[in-house]
């Protein structure tokens, strides 16, 4: 998500990636976008990973060059350093002009529509007829995981909307160049839908909708990953409580109780719809044991042994 120059925010495929992975992002990416000073940790994983993208992208454009293929090259840069509305429109005019010109392949292809910007790794030429003539495009991304997430999908989806916008009808086929040197391809008519699904959701969510930092999968890689961290502690949030569920936050939450410390106090016998007595008893007592560990000098963890009644191998 980014400004221009003229004040309005414009969407990225990534955006919908990481709307996807967390709702909270898209509001932290929001309010960084509009000027707010949001502290930001690059962590090492995070730097890591970008650079082995980085060297994987380059790799596989070595690869086509070397298959002796025609290949239209556009800078990096072009449209992330883009701040105004003509300097975008310039780069996805010169996209469309590289269609026209039928390159086998093209990368770093910029497209604009006035709301959502987006730069794909590659197009790849096909033999369909478009109104670019007797051929037209298909999007492929280079990704370093091993398998295709859904995040990969969505942005791929983007991107194929847009060439679909571009050349007169929708790409057939998206692929994914994967780490391991495979390449996975999937029909873009499968992922239509959800596609403009999540998008109109992004789109819903992008204008103020209230949400929470709670902790997900993305964390590990998100650089607002300590800002949120400290929003939890501070709240004495139920996230903060070991091997607690969203869906159970959610539950407690129905009957006011909020903060660790809530549910450590909360006395024996009540109930909360929808949950079982068991497993409320079992969170109860982690968050005791969290609470008192409070109060230990050195922060060291407290730890204790859950009586259970014999079962599985306890048979015996």
């Amino acid at each position: 998500m980014r400004k221009l120059s003229d004040g309005r925010l414009i969407l990225t495929a990534t955006d919908l990636s990481n709307f996807l992975a967390c709702d909270h992002l898209t509001q932290l990416s929001r309010r960084a976008a509009l000027g707010e000073d949001l502290p930001r940790t690059e962590s090492e994983m995070t730097t890591l990973l970008s650079e082995a993208g980085a060297r994987h992208e380059d790799d596989t454009l070595k690869l086509l060059v070397q298959s002796g293929r025609s290949i239209k090259r556009f800078a990096d840069d072009v449209s992330r350093s883009a701040t105004t509305q003509d300097e975008l429109e310039r780069a996805a005019a010169e996209t469309l002009q590289a269609m026209r010109e039928g390159w086998d392949v093209i990368y770093q292809p910029t497209f604009f529509d006035g709301e959502w910007v987006g730069r794909a790794d590659f197009l790849f030429k096909v033999g369909s007829p478009s109104v670019l003539g007797a051929h037209s495009y298909e999007v492929g991304d280079a990704k370093l995981a091993r398998h295709v997430r859904a995040e990969a999908l969505l942005q791929l989806s983007e991107y194929s909307f847009q060439v679909t916008r571009l050349q007169g009808h929708a790409p057939e086929r998206m692929r994914v160049l994967l780490g391991d040197g495979s390449e996975r391809a999937h029909l873009v008519g499968d992922f239509a839908a959800y596609h403009l699904s999540v998008r109109n959701q992004l789109l819903e969510a992008v204008h103020g909708a209230q949400t929470y930092p709670l902790k997900v999968a993305h964390c590990k890689v998100c650089v607002y990953a300590d800002l949120c961290e400290s929003k939890r502690r501070a709240d004495d949030h139920l996230s903060l409580v070991a091997r607690m569920r969203s869906d159970q936050i959610h539950k407690l939450e129905s009957v006011q109780v909020a903060t660790l410390t809530e549910l450590a106090g909360l006395p024996g016998g009540v109930a909360v719809p929808r949950l079982a007595a068991t497993t409320l008893e079992s969170l109860r007592l982690q968050a005791s044991l969290q609470l008192r560990g409070r109060a230990v000098p050195g922060g060291a963890p407290l730890v204790e042994l859950l009586h259970e009644d014999n079962a599985g191998f306890g048979l015996a």
